[in-house]
């Protein structure tokens, strides 16, 4: 299960060097459409950077969709398999904050809930990303 920048993700604010995403913490609201009968096990995510002052724009990423370079995705397991259908929505949050005692990491909270005929589901998860 992906959620892509038209699902919410996307931080419409300009950022002008690799520092101003340490600096910033910020939640967002999400959602995602199923698009198969399936189990989720994970939240899968990326980034994408256009790098738009330079001589010569550029623009990078490292979508699961496009070509594969070095940088890869990072993966959000669930705590449980969660069974899915077609067209259920998942709908959460995803708040990410500059850890304390490293500032080279990020503390990232994930919030989502689900309801379909099987699954009655909110769950919330920790993450460090280091």
């Amino acid at each position: 299960f992906f959620f892509q920048a038209e699902d919410g993700i996307r931080d419409a604010q300009e950022s002008r060097g690799l520092g101003d995403v340490y600096k910033r913490q910020y939640q967002r609201r999400v959602h995602g459409k199923i698009s198969r009968k399936d189990y989720v096990h994970g939240l899968v995510a990326w980034f994408d950077v256009q790098f738009s002052y330079s001589h010569m724009p550029l623009y990078l990423s490292t979508s699961p969709y496009n070509k594969s370079t070095h940088w890869k995705q990072t993966i959000f397991y669930t705590p449980d398999a969660y069974c899915v259908f077609k067209n259920d929505v998942l709908y959460g949050s995803i708040a990410v904050k500059k850890n304390k005692s490293n500032k080279r990491e990020l503390d990232i909270k994930i919030s989502f809930n689900l309801e379909n005929k099987v699954e009655k589901v909110n769950s919330v998860g920790y993450y460090r990303l280091s």
